[in-house]
């Protein structure tokens, strides 16, 4: 099984540049049966460092032109989601967990809409790099601008080979940049993460780049980028096992001591046997400090129950003494789709304050933890015809000279029921807690059709298990790449994109206030200008879409910022070659 890279086309040749998304595997109804509670594993960190690759004094920013946002009234449309929390209950064989309905209401979100605007598009991103990518791989972060408690607050927000800054009205503050230049890094290639940490009040990105020294030189590596009130520096670590695998989707968090990374990694001499996720602990005391040299362990291969872990997500958010890491099942060991799953994979690493020091052991420990039941998400219907069309540039076939192949979506691509992103949060009332969602395939009650919906689950990481779950779908619709946040206070959100055949690819959210145990209404915070076209149908023989939504607190920590994918309007909406964009929206929590 392997990943496909990340699709691009630029003004007259296509070039195919990373491994990024999306598995090419079976389609074959393999339902996930771990025991749950008994299969856990322990490893030990084997310790390294890596060196600083530049730094600098910060990266400077300037205000631009001003941005028109979006109407601050949200839509509200019918949904279908639990009246109260617990397990869902699959039917017997490969059938999507059954979602009761609740009843429907005309009203707004509990959580009011503050800002929503347009931001960073393919035509955007292609401005950066001179390409079409193709789906976009989004980060977002909320900061403080003066690295420090009551600073100007500020978005970054990251998509493919582009990264902006804006003001939280929707003003940009930066010209949109390449990722060559916050990474320092030519071979730079996306699958960007990008968090805040209010602790330190640092900035911290992530991405796939390419070493740039070294025996491994050329080879792949994850690129990181840390900014606060010392400066900008950057730095590598080398994932490429010397040379002999490709370390596939970064994904970052941290907590008190430690910052994570994580990678899938991909070796043999074609990159397509999958051998498990790759951790790395980086001490995070260095990293802030922007030192020269950063301690760092090393765990895995990972794997749990012979199944090797797949996109292993480290929380962020709280700076607990303990970094706590979730994944879910999507796939069995030998690469089919779970059809069905009911099982998370619960981790924490101990000791990480080790790895500053350079002394005593860093360890990581993971087992099999039960979830309600969640199911390999189906191709979302929406609005295009599947018709295909030649538009100008490049000279792949079907098309003529000078002739790029385009397709008009009538499916979109979830990809798979792997995590988004976990959070920790220290809840006022309920202390700790993990929060996470997924991409499922579910049966709505009155709905004859399966449709995609969000899985979301809470877990207690004191005891290891799920305190709270449930689901959130709408009759008619499909859900795609959930992403959901949490308060201190108790005010959840969740953000995604939504479709229908009668629907463009719209970015939508949904409420639960700290009052309630159900979510609100769906709200549409952007609808689509039109179906989705892209290039990669044709060339690369599978559709693509958004591969993260993102969410992240306010510095205020009340607040929710939330960024997905949808079709934005002319110009970029109108790009014959891709024409997808991001919305940036921000929820009022309790105040």
């Amino acid at each position: 099984m392997r990943f496909s890279r990340r699709t691009t086309v630029g003004p007259s040749i296509f070039v195919v540049l990373g491994l990024i998304a999306a598995l090419m595997m079976s389609a074959a109804p393999t339902a996930l049966a771990h025991a749950a509670g008994t299969t856990s594993v322990t490893y030990t960190g084997t310790r390294g460092t890596i060196a600083r690759t530049s730094i600098g004094k910060g990266l400077p920013t300037r205000r631009v032109a001003s941005a028109k946002s979006h109407t601050s009234d949200a839509i509200a449309l019918p949904y279908r989601t639990p009246a109260h929390s617990g397990p869902a209950h699959a039917t017997s064989g490969a059938r999507a967990p059954q979602v009761s309905g609740s009843a429907l209401s005309k009203g707004k979100a509990q959580g009011q809409l503050l800002q929503n605007f347009n931001a960073l598009s393919d035509v955007d991103q292609r401005t950066a790099s001179g390409f079409h990518f193709t789906p976009p791989d989004q980060g977002l972060c909320a900061g403080n601008l003066g690295f420090h408690p009551g600073g100007q607050t500020v978005l970054w927000e990251l998509v493919n080979e582009a990264a902006i800054v804006y003001a939280p009205n929707g003003t940009p503050l930066s010209p949109i940049m390449s990722l060559n230049t916050l990474f320092n890094d030519p071979g730079a290639s996306g699958d960007i993460r990008c968090f805040y940490d209010t602790a330190s009040d640092t900035f911290f990105f992530s991405e796939i780049g390419t070493l740039q020294s070294g025996p491994d030189a050329g080879q792949t590596a994850t690129d990181l980028a840390v900014i606060n009130a010392n400066g900008n520096a950057t730095y590598q670590i080398d994932t490429s096992f010397g040379g002999q695998c490709f370390g596939d989707q970064p994904h970052i968090g941290f907590d008190a001591h430690g910052f994570f990374v994580s990678t899938d990694e991909f070796c043999g001499p074609l990159e397509n046997n999958f051998i498990g996720a790759l951790l790395f602990g980086l001490s995070k005391s260095q990293l802030v400090s922007l030192d020269a040299t950063i301690n760092m362990v090393t765990f895995g291969p990972l794997s749990l129950a012979s199944d090797p872990i797949l996109t292993l997500e480290p929380a962020f958010g709280f700076p607990s003494e303990t970094e706590y890491l979730l994944n879910s099942f999507p796939f069995d060991q030998f690469g089919n789709n779970n059809s069905i799953a009911d099982t998370l994979g619960f981790w924490q690493v101990k000791g990480d304050r080790n790895i500053t020091t350079g002394h005593g052991a860093v360890t990581l420990t993971g087992r099999i933890i039960s979830s309600e039941t969640y199911a390999f998400p189906m191709p979302a219907a929406s609005t295009g015809t599947g018709a295909v069309t030649c538009q100008p540039s490049g000279t792949p076939p079907p098309c003529g000279t000078g002739q790029t192949p385009v397709t008009s979506e009538a499916f979109l691509n979830p990809d798979d029921s792997r995590l988004l992103q976990v959070q920790l949060v220290n809840d006022d009332r309920h202390g700790l807690q993990l929060y996470a969602a997924l991409d499922s395939a579910v049966n709505i009650a009155g709905d004859p059709s399966a449709r995609d919906g969000a899985a979301w689950f809470v877990v207690n990481p004191n005891s290891g298990r799920v305190s709270d779950q449930g689901f959130v779908a709408v009759a008619g619709a499909y859900l795609l790449y959930p992403a959901i946040l949490h308060t201190r206070e108790g005010t959840t959100a969740m953000a995604f994109t939504i479709t229908s055949p009668t629907l463009n690819p719209s970015t939508a959210f949904v409420v639960r206030k700290s009052s309630s145990r159900s979510f609100g209404n769906v709200q549409i915070s952007a609808i689509g200008s039109g179906p989705h076209v892209s290039f990669s149908d044709v060339l690369f023989g599978r559709a693509r879409w958004g591969d993260y939504s993102a969410e992240e607190l306010d510095p205020n920590g009340l607040d929710i910022w939330s960024a997905s994918e949808y079709i934005p309007p002319p110009p970029a909406g109108a790009d014959k070659i891709d024409n997808w964009g991001t919305d940036i929206w921000e929820v009022a929590g309790a105040h």
